[in-house]
């Protein structure tokens, strides 16, 4: 199916899902504050929903990387698990010990998180492996 034709389904359902507050407001009702809190974060999802689907729809390219994320992802490597290419960074760092260590990041970022630390850690361990997962 098209983004488009998918962008429009989903923003015709959001429009025909206005709560009971809205319509009070629009008639001059007076409302809760209990309605107003649902009505605010009903647009803050509508709002957070729109601008990604907007951005789909008008085919904006995603941003530049910076030049150190550029350098990060082309020093890494991949090794391919069940089919799946996975990143990792590797680097030997201090001779003659014998630690190793494995940096896993957390959700819902990347290896990346270790780049500012990267060369304290290979001045501490004999290798040091991140991967992302």
């Amino acid at each position: 199916m098209a983004p488009q034709l998918i962008t429009i389904k989903i923003l015709l359902r959001l429009a025909f899902t206005f709560t009971d507050g809205m319509w009070q407001v629009f008639r001059g009702e007076p409302i809760d504050l209990d309605q107003s809190q649902r009505m605010r974060e009903w647009w803050v999802q509508v709002g957070l929903l729109a601008v990604p689907l907007l951005a789909a729809y008008l085919h904006i390219p995603p941003p530049q990387l910076s030049p150190a994320l550029h350098s990060w992802k082309t020093s890494g490597k991949f090794f391919t698990y069940k089919g799946l290419r996975i990143f990792y960074q590797d680097s030997v760092g201090v001779v003659g010990s014998p630690e190793i260590v494995v940096l896993l990041h957390g959700f819902p970022t990347s290896s990346y998180d270790w780049y500012k630390i990267w060369e304290g850690l290979t001045l501490r361990f004999h290798r040091v492996i991140a991967l992302d997962f």
